[in-house]
């Protein structure tokens, strides 16, 4: 009897349970329902503002749907498109740019890995990757071309976080590196793009006048021996005016702060490229001031003065000669020394003169610059520097006829530059 009370009593608790647990399914099956039919509505709502071009407000429903449904690919496709779109548009600031563009990549990416297995949507990811990349790089190129080059940037590295050697994105970016002259970022970028790419002369050309403008020298020659690579082979007119103006100015540079060696060696690159009598004067002027006379007078001796038109390069020849010349042993100055083309031969006393002048030997300077006056009465350098002379020789010998001589020789090289201010205030000085 008491094994049949038991029996039924436990038939009993299993109908029970049966019951209970049916209610269980039937609970959780309507509140998935509601829990899609929320989420569901969420993302439709999203829809209808994207729709309507009311980005903020769709942003904040999709995210609400995100929260809910990580895994959905379709949410993280619409999260990509809302955040792309609001990128856009123009609603965004520059500071504001870069984390909405950052997340609109994070969900593309999601939502391509969630349809992997889906062909249609494979085809379709394929179609928007090649919208995205052109609407960014529009955008940038867009922003560049109006001087907002922050901006720019932000967009061509949303195109190279997801294609790293995307070439237009990276030459683009360099280029507005370049424009905000930032030193940091932007050598840090050319190096990317030399490690990704094959170099080229235009680039090299573009960090290179940045190495030059910023003084960063020894950065400077790595870019300058590729570049002297390509113009070996290409003979590229522009690569020789960027390659010159650098090694100029890093051998100027170099000079100024008495670092002979690194000077010397910049300007026999440039007499490498080109054979130019300028930069074989300074390289003389360079191992003079190194006092290592020898080496000095063997690029002197090279120089073509029959090949040189302008008195400036003379002027410079001869001031270098005469510090070559005072190095020991000590060497005179002979103008006879001066291979001039016949049209020139006029000049040589001047030089002459000026060597005295620079020696102090007044009267013997004033002879020879006279001679170089007789046969060019218009030659303002030859007519200061005898004004000047005669104003030592008066001062010398106290002459008041000596100084007035002198005025005459300074009032008529002011004559044909009356511009020159410091001519000016010399006569006025001297009429006093």
């Amino acid at each position: 009897m008491s094994s049949t009370v038991f029996k039924t009593d436990l038939s009993l608790r299993n109908h029970v349970l049966k019951r209970l647990l049916l209610f269980c399914v039937f609970l959780f099956s309507l509140s998935t329902q509601i829990f899609a039919q929320n989420s569901a509505h969420y993302l439709e709502k999203a829809s209808q503002f994207e729709k309507k071009g009311l980005y903020e407000e769709a942003k904040k429903e999709i995210d609400d749907y995100f929260e809910l449904n990580k895994g959905d690919s379709e949410a993280h496709l619409t999260r990509y498109r809302i955040y792309l779109k609001i990128g856009l548009s123009k609603q965004v600031s520059g500071a504001n740019l870069e984390p909405i563009l950052s997340q609109a990549l994070r969900s593309y990416k999601e939502a391509k890995k969630t349809a992997l297995q889906n062909k249609a949507l494979t085809d379709f990811f394929s179609q928007e990757e090649a919208n995205f990349i052109n609407q960014s790089l529009n955008k940038g190129s867009d922003a560049y071309n109006a001087g907002n080059f922050e901006i720019a940037i932000v967009w061509f590295d949303f195109i190279l976080d997801y294609i790293p050697n995307h070439k237009a994105s990276r030459e683009l970016k360099l280029f507005s590196l370049y424009e905000i002259e930032n030193t940091e970022r932007f050598l840090k970028e050319a190096e990317y793009y030399l490690s990704d790419f094959e170099f080229s002369a235009e680039i090299g050309e573009i960090v290179l006048d940045f190495c030059t403008s910023n003084q960063n020298f020894p950065k400077g020659n790595e870019w300058a021996e590729l570049l002297e690579h390509v113009l070996k082979n290409n003979e590229k007119s522009t690569s020789l005016d960027v390659l010159l103006r650098f090694h100029s100015k890093a051998g100027l540079y170099y000079l100024s702060k008495k670092n002979f060696t690194e000077s010397a060696f910049h300007f026999k690159k440039m007499l490498d490229l080109t054979d130019d009598e300028w930069y074989r004067i300074t390289l003389a002027r360079v191992y003079s001031n190194q006092e290592k006379r020898d080496d000095a007078q063997f690029y002197l001796d090279q120089v073509n003065l029959s090949e040189i038109s302008s008195l400036d390069i003379l002027d410079y020849f001869v001031s270098v000669q005469q510090s070559v010349n005072r190095l020991q042993p000590k060497k005179d100055f002979d103008k006879t020394s001066l291979k001039l083309p016949a049209k020139l031969t006029w000049i040589a006393p001047y030089f002459q003169g000026k060597w005295w002048f620079d020696e102090k030997y007044y009267e013997k300077a004033a002879l020879e610059i006279q001679k170089t006056i007789d046969l060019n009465s218009d030659f303002k350098p030859a007519l200061e520097l005898q004004g000047k002379t005669y104003i030592q020789l008066g001062l010398k010998k106290q002459s008041d006829e000596l100084l007035t001589q002198a005025l005459i020789y300074l009032k008529a090289a002011f004559i044909i530059d009356p511009k020159d201010e410091e001519l000016k205030l010399l006569i006025q000085e001297l009429e006093k």
